[in-house]
């Protein structure tokens, strides 16, 4: 039970995947994550 005033969200559309292939990549794709170091991060601090 919601415990604020405010109106509930919209529901979202349904949407039917049509290309499982480019679905599959995209969700692979979706949890990398890359991170680019740069010498300031090591840098010690005093």
């Amino acid at each position: 039970m919601r415990k604020d005033n405010l109106p509930p969200s919209q529901p979202k559309g349904v949407y039917k995947v049509k290309n499982w292939l480019e679905c599959n990549a995209g969700l692979i794709e979706w949890g990398n994550v890359s991170i680019w170091p740069n010498k300031q991060m090591f840098s010690q601090r005093s």
